[in-house]
């Protein structure tokens, strides 16, 4: 990401070349007078600007030092991570990062993650997860070849298949205790995820102008412990919200 002295000297070059009040939006968006997703243009102007290397380096340099400022002010410990067309912001929680927004600028996405504590939600993965594990219990192994004696032979692919079906079983078995626990209580890292990303994402919502109703959900995922949501409204960037339940 170019620095904002680069960008100025940049803009520079384009005296003469852009009308002043073209001009002067590049200057506020690289002085981060306010966020490049609002639209402060016409269409025709915008368009015309969208095409330029000054106002593609410009964006992604407001995008990115807005939303690190604004919610570095409110979350300290904020890390941020920027290469090429991406970037992202997260918080580490022991062995983990916790992602707060991305942006991906070569495909105009950005994401928002916010994490959610419900009750019902867990109650209802684990139904469905128990439901998963008594569908594996009852299902067959393709793979048995019966011998003379009418005994079915465990080798090859069907130990395998009966291997990987245990496994899996253990792996459904291992979320719902981790589901349950919850019942009792969060620990502090999931109560911190749920504040910074919550945090975090009042942040940017207001930033962007964006609302809770300007989105749609987008997929149904196979778990009850998250959803994803889009918007259809023309912000530039195509934004969603990553919904994870805990």
């Amino acid at each position: 990401m170019d620095s904002k002295e680069e960008l100025k000297l940049l803009l520079s070059n384009y005296k003469g070349i852009l009308n002043k009040e073209m001009l002067e939006y590049l200057n506020a968006i690289i002085e981060l007078e306010f966020s490049a997703l609002k639209e402060k243009l016409s269409d025709v102007d915008q368009k015309s600007l969208s095409e330029l290397e000054i106002y593609k380096k410009a964006f992604i340099y407001n995008v990115c030092t807005r939303a690190y400022s604004l919610v570095k002010k409110e979350i300290q410990d904020l890390e941020f991570y920027c290469y090429s067309e991406t970037a992202k912001g997260f918080i580490r929680l022991e062995d983990e990062n916790v992602d707060l927004f991305k942006f991906n600028f070569a495909y105009l996405n950005a994401t928002l993650y916010q994490n959610i504590e419900s009750r019902e939600k867990r109650e209802l993965e684990i139904k469905r997860l128990r439901e998963s594990i008594q569908e594996l219990n009852n299902r067959k192994n393709p793979h048995l070849i019966p011998n003379a004696f009418g005994e079915n032979l465990y080798y090859g692919l069907a130990l395998v298949y009966d291997k990987d079906r245990e496994r899996e079983i253990r792996d459904y078995e291992y979320v719902i205790e981790q589901l349950a626990l919850r019942n009792d209580g969060l620990t502090d890292n999931e109560r911190r995820k749920i504040e910074v990303t919550n945090t975090c994402l009042e942040i940017l919502m207001k930033d962007y102008d964006l609302k809770e109703e300007d989105f749609i959900r987008a997929r149904s995922i196979n778990s009850f412990m998250e959803e994803s949501y889009y918007c259809p409204q023309n912000k530039i960037l195509n934004f969603s919200i990553e919904r994870r339940y805990l």
